[in-house]
């Protein structure tokens, strides 16, 4: 089936910045295209669908493993990594949730203003990393919503016939839309082993909202509820971070909870 959007949606189309990527340092630029091609080669892309069968006493089993038909992003208005919104939206377009018919839909939140404000009057510029990231991506469509209509929008694809889809809220929300939803985590703690020669520049630059905390091994520190470790030595570390990370990966980011699989709804039949 084709997703039907709303025609006030269009009313809130912003401007993503046109030739972000070119205004972008060029090693930057580099570490930008290095994720995509990390998170292209670790994932992969999938088909369509896939079909397997089964024979089994004259009876067959047929399996679909398709696209959903939609997905939402909410991206937090304060929410400015290059890599850590390309390692959420990757796996929805490998899982092929941007093919015909289907649709990928972006959405920056502004809590603090009314919707005509944000699509009329402020209209805030992006982050640059965030401009190159969705040019890099193919994804130049950006949305300005307020939660509000954030909320009506989800209710417009949920209720569509038929339709498959999912929700996910990438960043700090005062105020997250009270809706079904994936939420990555606001503010990640990465712990930064002090030992390891990392880019401190670079992370800081990859990561501008991270809590980095420098620590050694033998020093105590709080795992918190989604956590990742940048050290040569992870085993000596007394912890389970969600995310490894090795010096040189300092611009690489995944966020583990989203694979390609995330974004595809299975069916199955047995004639």
């Amino acid at each position: 089936m084709s997703v039907s959007l709303p025609e006030w949606l269009f009313d809130s189309l912003v401007d993503c910045g046109p030739g972000a990527y070119g205004d972008l340092a060029p090693e930057l630029r580099a570490r930008l295209k290095s994720q995509i091609a990390f998170l292209h080669h670790c994932l992969g892309e999938s088909p369509a669908w896939r079909e397997r069968r089964q024979p089994w006493l004259d009876r067959s089993l047929t399996r679909r493993d398709d696209p959903l038909d939609w997905v939402l992003f909410g991206i937090a208005e304060s929410y400015a990594s290059g890599p850590g919104l390309l390692a959420a939206l990757l796996p929805a377009l490998l899982a092929g949730c941007a093919t015909a018919g289907r649709e990928v839909l972006i959405c920056r939140l502004a809590e603090s203003a009314r919707f005509d404000e944000i699509c009329q009057e402020r209209r805030p510029d992006l982050p640059l990393a965030l401009s190159a990231a969705l040019e890099l991506a193919g994804q130049e469509q950006l949305f300005a919503l307020s939660p509000a209509r954030f909320v009506a929008l989800y209710d417009e694809l949920a209720g569509a016939s038929r339709a498959r889809g999912r929700t996910v809220l990438l960043g700090e929300f005062h105020n997250p839309p009270d809706r079904p939803c994936a939420r990555l985590p606001g503010r990640v703690r990465l712990v930064l082993d002090p030992a390891c020669g990392a880019d401190r520049a670079l992370l800081r630059w990859a990561q501008p909202g991270a809590d980095i905390i420098e620590a050694g091994p033998e020093e105590s520190t709080e795992s918190g509820s989604w956590l990742a470790l940048l050290s040569h030595r992870p085993a000596a570390y007394n912890l389970a971070p969600d995310l490894r990370l090795a010096p040189g990966g300092e611009a690489l980011w995944l966020w583990p909870e989203l694979p390609p699989s995330f974004f595809r709804f299975r069916r199955a039949d047995i004639g």
